[in-house]
């Protein structure tokens, strides 16, 4: 039911200086902004931490956008720009953020209305044009520096643990040092899940225990590849990109002098629909297919983070390289 009151100009004048001044109220964060030489697009957030229910869109009309959120307390959400950049935002209860993006230059994109945004952009815009090692020193001295902040947490991810290559000799002592400061922060904790998931299969690790069953019924483990380098190359039937992959991994099996063996971890829950997209006539593959697709435990195993993905490992067990190329695998493969 709509009340019916007679406010006077006076006083709706005083209320909307005070709404503007407080911004916004409660659980709720607003994000608003403008685009230079850009009318009309669609950008997106969204949160690692599940601390929003969804993907949210936000509609650039006229080169402006306001967008509005709950959000129960303090997080780090991911701004998604036109080109799938993906920027990451300090977002606080009762603030209000303020965006200038320029379509033409998104790397210089300027977000302020907090503290910890604004350090943030002084970062990006200081280190646009290094070189990513350079950029990823200035990433850990912020860590360093301010350990407290969801800042730093935000510029760990994504230049120590959202990489495609991961160091974890790097990214664990950063861990420690967020820790420290913030460690009961279940963003904190999330992050620091992730990365020990992926130690065990960490380029430097040993491979340690495995056991595998093929489609044909062999099992295999460690002892079957004793003093001998392989790959175990992680693919899909409905991963376009893996037939490519696997079919260099057999191009390779037959090239003559190569000293390296290779089984395939196919993620499909068809295991017959696995065999017709990856075994040929004549082929000598070592598929295994548990029938569980992604959620089969070989993904945490072998840490898997993509596929079509890869992990390659040296006579003495070690692993010397994860994740390459079709091209990079080649050459990976016939340096060893």
């Amino acid at each position: 039911m709509i009340r019916k009151h007679i406010i006077s100009s006076v006083f709706l004048f005083l209320v909307l200086c005070l709404v503007t001044s407080c911004g916004v109220s409660g659980d709720k964060v607003r994000i608003k902004g403008t685009f230079k030489n850009l009318k009309q697009t669609d950008c997106f957030v969204y949160s690692e931490d599940g601390l929003l229910p969804r993907i949210d869109t936000i509609h650039v009309v006229d080169g402006e956008f306001d967008f509005e959120c709950t959000l129960p307390e303090k997080a780090i959400i991911n701004f998604v720009l036109p080109n799938y950049t993906i920027l990451p935002i300090i977002a606080e209860p009762g603030k209000t953020i303020r965006m200038k993006v320029d379509a033409g230059r998104l790397a210089e994109t300027e977000v302020t209305g907090t503290e910890e945004n604004e350090m943030l952009t002084t970062f990006r815009l200081g280190n646009i044009g290094k070189k990513e090692n350079d950029v990823r020193l200035a990433a850990a001295q912020f860590v360093h520096d301010n350990p407290g902040t969801l800042a730093a947490l935000a510029l760990f991810r994504k230049y120590y643990a959202e990489v495609e290559q991961i160091d974890i000799r790097s990214a664990q002592p950063l861990l420690a040092v967020l820790e420290k400061s913030q460690g009961k922060n279940i963003q904190l904790q999330n992050t620091k899940r992730f990365v020990e998931s992926l130690t065990s299969a960490a380029i430097g690790q040993a491979i340690g225990k495995f056991e595998l069953q093929t489609v044909d019924g062999k099992t295999l483990t460690q002892d079957d590849f004793a003093g001998t380098p392989f790959i175990i190359c992680f693919a899909a039937a409905w991963n376009g990109e893996s037939y490519p992959m696997v079919g260099k991994i057999k191009e390779l099996g037959r090239m003559e002098g190569n000293p390296c063996r290779a089984v395939v971890l196919s993620f499909d829950t068809d295991e017959k629909r696995a065999r017709e997209f990856f075994i040929h006539q004549g082929d000598e593959l070592l598929l295994v297919c548990d029938g569980k697709g992604i959620d089969s435990p070989l993904m945490q195993r072998f840490s898997v983070r993509y596929i079509p993905g890869n992990v390659i490992v040296d006579k003495k067990g070690v692993i010397i390289a994860r994740d390459l190329s079709v091209e990079a695998l080649e050459k990976q493969v016939r340096a060893l």
